[in-house]
């Protein structure tokens, strides 16, 4: 089955002062269906009961991966219909780890500099006014791929408290320097936290039945080695400095 990647420009004023749609460019990627419907099925990777979450306006900083999250939208402000963030990310070396939202659709919407991306087979690059589309449960990664600052809006429909959480605790760990080099978390602390937040997050690697055998043992080992999902000296974040500005 085939599902459409859409790219696009937003609509432009005209002349007239009113606005007009400009289609850039429209992508196909693959999606594997029954890998799909065995992430939804999966009650392994169960979902942490939380509260309390990121509140609009709430800003984060990762120091080690250069990125600074600013939140517009929550799960609780709407109804559980929008995640919406502004994501400021410093020229570097990092990449997000390929991954998949099993439950969840992905836009990005560039808002400036040069945004790097791969969804599914497809590799491309993003500028400001483009909208890129990721469908439910494709793999995809990005990276800023330009020499200066890169902003963009996060976009995740349905909204989920995990994606809010995964945030909250990844960002934080990274306040504390406790990220490995490449911007991934430690194996324990990775294993608890994905555990926890499996509706909205799959990592593409190692695959999904070493994941499935694996992480369970390993989240509940480190669980007992003091490795938590949520942190609740993260829960209220330090004010950020500002980023590239």
């Amino acid at each position: 089955m085939r599902t459409d990647l859409l790219r696009y420009r937003h609509p432009a004023p005209t002349a007239r002062g009113g606005a007009r749609s400009q289609l850039t460019r429209r992508q196909d990627c693959n999606r594997d269906q029954s890998s799909l419907r065995h992430w939804q099925s999966d009650d392994s990777f169960r979902i942490a009961p939380v509260r309390d979450l990121i509140k609009i306006g709430t800003e984060i900083e990762s120091p080690q991966t250069g990125e600074r999250l600013i939140i517009h939208s929550t799960a609780e402000s709407s109804n559980g219909e929008l995640f919406q963030a502004e994501l400021l990310a410093q020229p570097g070396s990092y990449v997000v780890r390929s991954h998949r939202h099993p439950s969840q659709e992905e836009r990005f919407v560039v808002l400036e500099g040069t945004y790097g991306y791969k969804i599914g087979g497809r590799t491309g690059i993003g500028r400001p006014g483009d909208t890129i589309v990721c469908p439910v449960g494709v793999a995809h990664s990005q990276w800023n791929a330009g020499p200066g600052l890169m902003r963009i809006l996060y976009e995740h429909r349905p909204a989920l408290e995990s994606a809010e959480l995964f945030f909250e605790t990844y960002f934080g760990l990274s306040r504390e320097g406790k990220l490995l080099p490449s911007g991934d978390m430690r194996l324990l602390q990775a294993a608890v936290l994905l555990m926890a937040v499996g509706d909205f997050i799959r990592i593409t690697t190692p695959p999904l039945l070493v994941q499935d055998l694996g992480f369970p043992f390993l989240a509940a080992l480190g669980r007992r080695r003091g490795y938590r999902a949520r942190y609740t000296r993260y829960s209220s974040p330090p004010a950020v400095r500002e980023l590239g500005r």
